[in-house]
């Protein structure tokens, strides 16, 4: 079954911001031995009212005027 293409910025009133903090360090532990610890974070959380056309997810419709709130 087909869903519906969206922008998640404009319909789900997500934040265009393309900065994803990234942070990496490696450790030397002995001659041969090496720890990594990585570290990421996206907070992509958003509200609003649909607009617009009806979006289509798996067996749900949302329809215009339908709240919507995505974390």
């Amino acid at each position: 079954m087909a869903g519906t293409t969206i922008n998640a910025e404009r319909e789900f009133g997500l934040d265009g911001s393309d900065f994803e903090p990234k942070f990496q360090a490696t450790v030397r532990v002995a001659k041969r031995q090496r720890l990594s610890f990585d570290y990421f974070t996206l907070d992509r959380s958003g509200s609003t009212t649909l607009t617009g056309t009806p979006i289509l997810f798996r067996d749900v419709t949302f329809l215009p005027g339908d709240p919507l709130r995505t974390n």
